[in-house]
């Protein structure tokens, strides 16, 4: 199972990407938990409680920040990560091979 994390949505075109991600992903049929960053659930907080419960992949949705913040939590540790760029820069679609 994977553990997303989803960065608070800034306004409604990302919200509606974030949507799509997790409708495209549950028609998979791939599941796991989802949890969203906000004022009272820091990325911090939240990439500790995936790792606390025994997630080995945990899944970004978001932005560079985002994305960044999690690689450099989970580094040193045996955790896969996965990314779905909503809002990420080119640099990191790029890296991902994922343009479009």
């Amino acid at each position: 199972m994977y553990y997303y994390i989803l960065e608070q949505a800034a306004n409604y075109s990302v919200k509606r990407q974030q949507e799509i991600a997790k409708n495209l992903v549950e028609s998979l049929g791939i599941s796991g938990e989802t949890v969203t960053v906000s004022p009272a659930r820091t990325i911090e907080e939240l990439t500790t409680m995936g790792m606390s419960k025994g997630y080995s992949t945990i899944v970004a949705v978001g932005s560079d920040l985002l994305i960044n913040k999690i690689a450099s939590l989970i580094q040193s540790t045996n955790l896969v990560l996965g990314v779905i760029p909503i809002g990420a820069t080119e640099l990191i679609t790029n890296l991902i091979n994922a343009n479009d």
